[in-house]
């Protein structure tokens, strides 16, 4: 199926996960790809309400959109709702109109009036962790957020060194609700909304594959700032 096609079939709800395997390159657990086919189907049910086209969207519909969902979502949603629709665009070659600035404006605005939202995580975390957050989770630079999501899995895994070295793209879960968690051996590691999010944002806008992954987090061993 070339790109055209792939357009026309995520112009509509999509059914069949292989078609999610096909366009991200089988980088993500099944499950990961759930939850982003939901949040797709999502947007697309919304377009088909307002007779708006999902691909490529207008920034006036993803707009609407994000401001019709934030009456009954948190703002974790409304980030992956952007995560996911700024990947279709990109991985089917289209001009991504998340990155425009009347969507980050819009993304501001909601985390203002949803702070709330954010609060409870919060509490669960080290005061300098809460800053990391503070300081980088609005950043435009994937490094930034690259960084601030191994510090928080780190964080909230408890985990060594060797065991965050060793992580693979596969051993991150996702399910349909947008829970993230990690996979360990035996055992699974929840992780919270916030930091799920931000891990999202840059598996999702860096293209991450296990190799680039796995260079990060040694990256990160090597400069010392993992701990």
């Amino acid at each position: 199926m070339n790109t055209k096609e792939y357009v026309t079939t995520f112009s509509k709800e999509v059914t069949d996960i292989a078609h999610w395997k096909a366009i991200t390159g089988k980088r993500y657990a099944e499950r990961t790809l759930v939850a982003f086919n939901t949040d797709w189907n999502a947007f697309v049910y919304y377009c088909q309400s307002i007779h708006a086209s999902p691909l490529p969207a207008k920034v006036q519909t993803i707009e609407r959109f994000i401001d019709h969902m934030a009456l009954t979502r948190k703002l974790s949603s409304l980030k992956r709702y952007i995560i996911t629709i700024r990947l279709v665009h990109r991985t089917l070659a289209l001009t991504d109109p998340c990155s425009h600035t009347q969507i980050r404006l819009l993304m501001q605005r909601h985390h203002e009036e949803k702070q709330d939202d954010s609060k409870q995580a919060e509490g669960l975390h080290a005061d300098h962790l809460y800053r990391l957050f503070l300081v980088f989770e609005s950043s435009v630079n994937i490094k930034d957020i690259r960084d601030l999501a191994i510090w928080a899995v780190a964080f909230e895994g408890l985990l060594k060194r060797s065991e965050l070295s060793s992580l693979c793209v596969e051993d991150i879960i996702m399910d349909e609700a947008g829970n993230t968690s990690l996979q360990l051996e035996k055992k699974t590691i929840p992780l919270s909304e916030r930091t799920s999010a931000v891990l999202t944002q840059w598996l999702t806008e860096g293209l991450v594959t296990d190799a680039t992954y796995s260079d990060a987090l040694i990256a990160m061993e090597i400069s010392g700032r993992c701990r």
